[in-house]
């Protein structure tokens, strides 16, 4: 098994990245293989390599892709973006507008949550012992 401390240096001396030097394009005086980027509307071919490190034998198999064609990209202007162009006014509006309806909307979550929180307890009516008198007779409605 090969040392995971030694793989990301295996990985910046093993890897190209294709395109990435635009240095030598600007540079009139540039010797030496220069990784420009790919021109469109050309056929490139690549080889993959892989690298197997086991017991500190190191192993290359190689597979080459039958090849990639690039194209020309879209100009962003073209692009159609229905239902119509959004202006810089009407996304400002937008992003305004769903910030206050997410505002709105967890302040009521807040208040909900506070009112079962701060319940008081329910009135069902008091409670009182009754007592009960004898009835007593009424001399005045007895005559």
């Amino acid at each position: 098994m090969a040392d995971p401390t030694r793989v990301q240096s295996i990985l910046t001396a093993t890897t190209v990245r294709v395109g990435s030097d635009v240095g030598c394009l600007t540079d009139p005086n540039f010797k030496g293989i220069c990784n420009a980027p790919l021109q469109s509307t050309r056929h490139f071919r690549f080889k993959y390599l892989f690298m197997d490190i086991n017991n500190g034998v190191q192993t290359i198999n190689g597979y080459q892709l039958s090849g990639v064609t690039t194209i020309n990209g879209n100009p962003s202007s073209t692009i159609d973006t229905w239902p119509g162009r959004r202006s810089g006014g009407m996304i400002v509006l937008t992003s305004i507008l769903s910030t206050l309806v997410f505002i709105i909307l967890f302040a009521y979550v807040v208040g909900f949550i506070f009112s079962i929180v701060n319940e008081t307890p329910r009135n069902r009516g008091k409670r009182h012992d009754t007592q009960s008198l004898p009835v007593l007779p009424n001399p005045a409605r007895d005559r």
